[in-house]
């Protein structure tokens, strides 16, 4: 009986570290898609002022 404790003790212990290492998982998953979210704001965000600045060289010519 004490056996069989110890043994659901530790499937519960694994189980645990198995959902714990898939929320880490997704967790810098997460992470890794809004570094990249963020570097393509900054790039899109360039890119037009870029733009508006040739617009607003073309309206003064």
């Amino acid at each position: 009986m004490a056996e069989a404790g110890e043994s659901w003790s530790r499937t519960l212990a694994e189980q645990d570290d198995e959902r714990e290492a898939t929320w880490r998982g997704r967790a810098l998953n997460a992470e890794d898609a809004l570094k990249t979210a963020h570097a393509e704001i900054l790039t899109q965000r360039t890119r037009i002022g870029e733009l508006r600045g040739e617009m607003r060289n073309l309206w003064a010519e």
